[in-house]
C-alpha cells in the first residue's frame, strides 16, 4: 500500500506568514426548517431539513470550501 498524505486547506496571513484554518462561518436556519452543522471549517458539511408539511427545494447539503464560503 502506498504512503498517502492528505493536505488541508489553509489561508495565509501574509503579515506573519502563518496559516490559519479556513472557516466558512455560521449558517442560518431557513424559514420553516433547520440546518445541522457540526463544524464550520474546510470540508465540513451542513445538512438542511424542512419542518413537517414543507418540501426542500434545492440541495440538502452544502460543503465548506477552501475559499471560506459554503457551496451552493
Amino acid at each position: 500500500m502506498p504512503f498517502v498524505v492528505t493536505c488541508c486547506a489553509f489561508k495565509t496571513n501574509r503579515a506573519n506568514g502563518r496559516g490559519r484554518v479556513v472557516d466558512c462561518g455560521e449558517l442560518m436556519d431557513p424559514e420553516n426548517g433547520a440546518v445541522n452543522v457540526t463544524n464550520t471549517t474546510f470540508n465540513s458539511t451542513a445538512t438542511y431539513s424542512c419542518n413537517g408539511g414543507y418540501n426542500l427545494v434545492g440541495d440538502a447539503t452544502r460543503t465548506c470550501l477552501a475559499s471560506a464560503s459554503w457551496s451552493g
